[in-house]
């Protein structure tokens, strides 16, 4: 609840599906309203910032959403959402589901097999990513791997599983950061984003970070002084926080989701190195300067890679002013 607010629907599916089709003492323990209180507690400073600055928690729900259905989320969501299970996961997910439903002897643990579906319901309703709804799955696996034990499987069903087993543990190993960089092919344009980004992803934030201290080096010495940073992205932002020491560079700033929350640069910050697209810093700017230009072979497409760095100067209104209008979710 201090990061994401997911968890709350977790809860009241499990909830509706608890007063359907019970245990319904469970609502009744003292240590869970004990546990939501504690909570409740913890959350009261996170809440009134949220009040305070105009709740962005949940205007991210919208963003979300509509990137969803940029994506055709819906269209694709529940077979998405299953696959995030893994190849052994599946079958146990969906052998789990189907004991929860018919078994005798699980008739305490039903609930789990309506939540997963509530949850499945809620969250495409609300385009919803595929993998918010993943977090219950360890639990229905978990039953379709008891009770697969429990059953006993004939020589081919062994096989198979044995099959299941070996295919996962490969996949698992496969998509770990093992693979040297030169093996590792670049990601051509923004439509294999989706496909590339958890390989790619580790790739190109340290460039990024060197080609801009390098524009940064290029700033005459009296300019360096009252530098700052100044990315279009939390991505870029994260990036040159995080190995900005390393390369000796300034302060960085960013107008991008939880980032622009930091706060705005000094008032007396200027001029100011701009990392990403002119168009996102042409109403901060009266000029744009080409400064340099990041790249890197396997980085990603407008974050690492072909990104322009710009010195900007003559700010188009005091940053007290233009930081308010220049936030976004």
């Amino acid at each position: 609840m201090q990061v994401k607010w997911l968890i709350p629907f977790f809860w009241l599916s499990a909830g509706v599906a608890v007063l359907l089709l019970g245990p319904r003492r469970m609502l009744t323990r003292p240590m869970l309203w004990t546990g939501a209180a504690i909570v409740v507690l913890s959350m009261l400073p996170s809440l009134v910032w949220q009040a305070n600055h105009g709740w962005p928690q949940l205007g991210m729900g919208s963003i979300v959403a509509g990137e969803q259905a940029f994506a055709a989320g819906r269209v694709l969501f529940v077979p998405l959402a299953i696959a995030l299970a893994g190849v052994l996961g599946v079958p146990l997910l969906c052998y789990g589901l189907w004991r929860l439903m018919r078994a005798e002897h699980l008739r305490d643990y039903r609930f789990l097999a309506l939540t997963t579906v509530l949850l499945f319901a809620v969250f495409l309703v609300l385009n919803g990513r595929e993998y918010y709804v993943a977090g219950i799955f360890a639990g229905v696996m978990a039953v379709g791997a008891v009770e697969l034990t429990r059953r006993g499987l004939r020589v081919p069903g062994k096989t198979v599983l044995a099959v299941l087993t070996a295919v996962s543990i490969g996949s698992a190993l496969y998509v770990l950061p093992w693979q040297p960089a030169d093996s590792v092919e670049p990601v051509r344009d923004r439509a294999e984003l989706a496909t590339k980004l958890s390989v790619n992803g580790q790739f190109g934030w340290r460039e990024l970070a060197a080609s801009t201290a390098r524009a940064y080096r290029g700033l005459a010495p009296r300019d360096r002084e009252n530098a700052v940073l100044l990315a279009e992205s939390y991505w870029q932002a994260s990036a040159l926080d995080r190995y900005g020491t390393r390369f000796g560079l300034p302060p960085v700033y960013s107008p991008s989701r939880g980032f622009g929350y930091f706060g705005a640069p000094p008032a007396a910050a200027r001029p100011v190195l701009a990392v990403g697209d002119r168009v996102v810093f042409e109403p901060i700017c009266a000029n744009l300067e080409p400064a340099g230009k990041a790249d890197a072979r396997l980085g990603l497409p407008g974050a690492t890679k072909d990104v322009p760095i710009w010195r900007c100067t003559g700010l188009r209104a005091p940053w007290s002013v233009l930081w308010p209008k220049l936030r976004h979710l």
